[in-house]
């Protein structure tokens, strides 16, 4: 819910003062949630997730990398998955709403693999495999996290 407001709010669909309205029962919603922070619990580090610890900083890719950008997008969305997944294990969101996020990391995955493959074949540059495996992996975990949930595919 709440990254559907930063996003709303980003893109003008509702006020601030709309916002505000809501306030209570956002917080209400969120009350036992908790958001990793992108050194913290978004465990990068946590094998368990199958995000690249390294940060962005640490990497080897140049901003001019042509599949960037689409993977730390890919990165940003399974970290939106994981936010909303969490709200939905404590029951306070429809299937709809993990089925959406879900949807959203399937087709990241499905914008990022054309891209690779028109770049570079079937040959990911040495500097980009763990990256690129790294993704992978988590992508796969979203998938076994979604089924596991019970909920309808999109």
């Amino acid at each position: 819910m709440v990254v559907v407001a930063v996003a709303c709010i980003a893109i003008g669909t509702r006020t601030v003062a709309s916002l505000a309205d809501a306030r209570p029962a956002i917080s209400e919603a969120l009350h036992a949630v908790s958001i990793p922070s992108a050194v913290g619990d978004l465990s990068l580090g946590d094998p368990s997730n199958g995000i690249d610890a390294r940060t962005a900083v640490d990497r080897t890719v140049a901003a001019n990398e042509p599949i960037t950008g689409m993977a730390r997008d890919l990165e940003a969305t399974i970290g939106r998955y994981r936010a909303v997944a969490s709200v939905y294990a404590q029951k306070k969101l429809p299937c709809s709403q993990l089925r959406q996020s879900y949807g959203e990391v399937d087709d990241g995955w499905t914008r990022y693999s054309i891209a690779r493959g028109r770049t570079y074949g079937g040959e990911v540059p040495a500097h980009l495999v763990s990256w690129d495996a790294a993704l992978y992996e988590a992508v796969r975990d979203v998938d076994r996290d979604f089924t596991a949930s019970g909920c309808n595919r999109p």
